[in-house]
């Protein structure tokens, strides 16, 4: 029973992710298009007499994508998922076909969290052609830069992504809180990627993106399952 309820919430995450969340995508692309190049640019400006320094600053630039894309993109579904859905009390059908509150939010949480990592690909994919095309800058494929950009800064941006979630639904008055997450997440990756080419940000980040995550996501879990579906609902 409880599958058909995640899938038939999942389909409806997609579909109303895609039609109302496309522009807000598109306006997050090109944000993250402008705080790349300025990254980039920094890199020129402080290595740039170095090849192969730059190489790698520039690849190390690819792991702080997910950390300014995911978090403003899934803030924005997140809202439009969970706040709205309690205001307009549309959110007490959904409660009414019997799904549980907590099989109800690590769904949405997980439909959220997908949609931004695939507009992150996107994200990744225009970094890496202005990199090269622009700047004329040959990036260093290592498997921990790959691994650090595609597993490790994702993780560490669903443990952003989950804390909103948690913060939406278990607090009446979310809004300023969860809306201020994303822009520090955001701008703190952008300035310390700016700052610091080629560090060693995996190494220090690895441990805590496999841990984070998924505690935040059981701990909300746990403690969404305890409300009341009238709190939920917001009434």
């Amino acid at each position: 029973m409880w599958l058909t309820h995640v899938r038939a919430l999942a389909a409806k995450e997609v579909l109303e992710g895609f039609r109302a969340g496309w522009r807000f995508a598109l306006q997050i692309l090109a944000l993250a298009g402008f705080m790349n190049w300025f990254i980039i640019r920094s890199y020129v400006v402080s290595v740039g007499s170095d090849p192969l320094q730059l190489r790698i600053a520039a690849s190390v630039s690819m792991v702080y994508v997910a950390m300014i894309v995911i978090p403003f993109l899934a803030n924005g579904h997140l809202v439009r998922s969970l706040v709205e859905e309690r205001q307009k009390q549309s959110i007490l059908s959904l409660l009414a076909t019997g799904v549980t509150p907590r099989v109800m939010w690590l769904t949405k949480l997980v439909m959220a969290a997908a949609l931004s990592y695939l507009v992150m690909l996107v994200s990744l994919g225009l970094h890496l052609l202005v990199t090269v095309l622009y700047w004329h800058v040959t990036p260093v494929f290592t498997t921990q830069i790959v691994l650090g950009a595609l597993v490790v800064s994702p993780l560490l941006a669903f443990a952003v992504v989950a804390l909103m979630a948690f913060f939406f639904w278990y607090f009446r008055y979310p809004h300023l809180v969860a809306s201020i997450v994303p822009v520090v997440v955001a701008m703190a990756s952008w300035g310390y990627a700016s700052r610091s080419p080629g560090s060693d940000i995996l190494r220090n980040l690895t441990i805590v993106a496999c841990v984070a995550p998924f505690v935040i996501t059981a701990m909300g879990a746990f403690l969404i399952a305890r409300l009341s579906k009238q709190r939920i609902a917001g009434l």
